[in-house]
């Protein structure tokens, strides 16, 4: 829903164009699809192979996956809004 306020506040061209709350939902579940993948059935699968170690490289593998996640999620949300 904030990213519907967001949208119709700063990325709309003309006055007469709204960003549909749809559309915001789309880009949002489009966005949240690979992170879900990355988080939920990469991350587990890897956890007890690498990650669940209290060595450094096993929480550099861990946390990289999760900064992977967020930055494709950022990523694909401002593909999704530069296309209006």
């Amino acid at each position: 829903m904030a990213e519907m306020f967001i949208s119709n506040k700063y990325l709309r061209r003309g006055e007469d164009q709204d960003v549909e709350w749809g559309y915001c939902f789309d880009v949002h579940l489009n966005a949240f699809f690979p992170m879900l993948i990355l988080l939920h059935v990469i991350l587990p699968l890897i956890f007890s192979g690498l990650v669940d170690y209290p060595y450094f490289i096993s929480r550099l593998i861990g946390n990289a996956v999760w900064f992977f996640a967020c930055v494709y999620y950022v990523y694909i949300t401002f593909l999704g809004y530069t296309a209006l």
